[in-house]
């Protein structure tokens, strides 16, 4: 039902209807002109199913439980990134990196020492397996270094651009110090500061693995941080603008 007409919005001497929603139902086509819509008829048969099906069909990439447990052990053991750490010093490996990150068309052979790494690592994985292991980490430091993730022109590229990787570093450093916990413990930290506000009954964090979905529930489940950690907190308010 309209709200009755009682002001003029528009100033040109009638009235008018008040602020509303206004809803389109929109009908998306194909290019051969076919609605990717389900039809239904009056009498509420399916006439045309809906949907769009692909030419081709990408069957996702699946590991097995034990190679992604052996993954896993040597991300604990930080073997890979150790890896990379050595590797990466040589101030000569910078652009073959680079190169890397980008593409390494499956050859371990682009990587320095590779065999012999893999070799020591003592691991039942596959040398392209591990190279995928180790392009990964590589991505992420050639990513670091450029201060860039995101593609050219995204404004997200220049977020920790110049200073401020360290400013926040910095910063970050100082709360866990401030708090005695370690640097770790500060996503949980965060968490429970944001359902320490009585406005706040659900926060809704990112996950990447079901690690991360297990620490999240557990920050959850231990409730609102201590008066004496807001207060500590409230010291290390920062007022930033990261975008510009």
């Amino acid at each position: 039902m309209w709200e009755k007409l009682t002001k003029d919005w528009n100033g040109n001497g009638e009235f008018d209807f008040g602020p509303r929603a206004r809803l389109t139902v929109a009908r998306y086509l194909l290019p051969s002109g076919r609605s990717i819509h389900r039809e239904i008829d009056d009498d509420g048969q399916i006439t045309q199913e809906g949907g769009v099906k692909p030419d081709e069909t990408i069957v996702p990439r699946r590991f097995e439980a034990w190679k992604v447990e052996e993954m896993r052990r040597l991300h604990k053991e930080h073997k890979i990134r150790d890896y990379v750490d050595a590797k990466y010093k040589d101030s000569k490996n910078a652009q073959l990196f680079m190169k890397l990150a980008e593409c390494d068309e499956d050859d371990i052979g682009r990587y320095p020492g590779f065999q012999e790494f893999y070799n020591a690592l003592s691991t039942t994985l596959s040398t392209q397996e591990v190279r995928m292991l180790v392009r990964a980490e590589v991505r992420g430091r050639v990513q670091d270094a450029r201060g860039a993730t995101f593609p050219d022109g995204d404004f997200r590229n220049g977020y920790f651009a110049g200073e401020r990787k360290r400013e926040v570093w910095e910063r970050v450093q100082a709360i866990a110090q401030d708090l005695d916990v370690e640097v770790e413990r500060l996503a949980e930290i965060a968490l429970r500061f944001c359902l320490s506000h009585p406005a706040v009954s659900v926060v809704i964090p990112g996950m990447r693995s079901t690690r991360n979905v297990e620490r999240n529930v557990r920050a959850a489940s231990a409730g609102p941080l201590a008066e004496n950690q807001l207060t500590t907190l409230r010291r290390h308010r920062w007022v930033a603008n990261l975008y510009q």
